[in-house]
C-alpha cells in the first residue's frame, strides 16, 4: 500500500526586488507615438503598461488625478481613463496609475505592450546579425 506523504508547502524559491510593478511596461515607438491631451496641449507618453503610464511633468503633483483619452496605436482603440500620479521622479517624470479602467481597455493596452515588445526585440536582432 502507499500513503500520501503530507505536502510541504513551505516555498522553495523566493525572489525579492524593490520594483513594484506587475505590468510589463514598454516605450511607444518613434513612429507612432501615444499621444493625450492635458490642458490644451499634447503630451507624448514615455511608457505604458496595462496598469499605468508615465510623462513628462507639467506643474503637476504627487497624488493628483487627471481624466484623460488617447489611441493606442495600430489598434485605434479609444482609451479614457483617469490617471493617478503616483511619484515623480528627479527628471520631471510622472509615474501614474489606471485608477478607471475597463478590462477590455486593460487588455488593449496589455496585448499592444506585448506587440510593442516583440518588435522591440526583432529590431534589436536585426541589428545584432547586421
Amino acid at each position: 500500500m502507499f500513503w500520501r506523504r503530507a505536502q510541504n508547502n513551505s516555498e522553495i524559491f523566493h525572489y525579492e526586488t524593490k520594483d513594484r510593478r506587475s505590468f510589463l511596461r514598454v516605450s511607444p515607438a518613434e513612429s507612432a507615438p501615444i499621444v493625450f491631451e492635458l490642458d490644451g496641449e499634447k503630451v507624448p507618453v514615455i511608457d505604458i503598461s496595462a496598469g499605468g503610464l508615465s510623462f513628462k511633468n507639467n506643474n503637476l503633483s504627487n497624488g493628483d488625478f487627471l481624466s484623460i483619452e488617447f489611441l493606442l496605436p495600430g489598434q485605434n482603440i479609444s482609451i479614457a481613463t483617469v490617471l493617478k500620479i503616483d511619484a515623480i521622479d528627479s527628471r520631471s517624470i510622472c509615474h501614474c496609475e489606471f485608477k478607471d479602467i475597463g478590462a477590455d481597455e486593460v487588455e488593449a493596452i496589455h496585448q499592444y505592450a506585448l506587440k510593442r515588445q516583440k518588435e522591440v526585440i526583432q529590431s534589436k536582432r536585426a541589428q545584432k546579425n547586421r
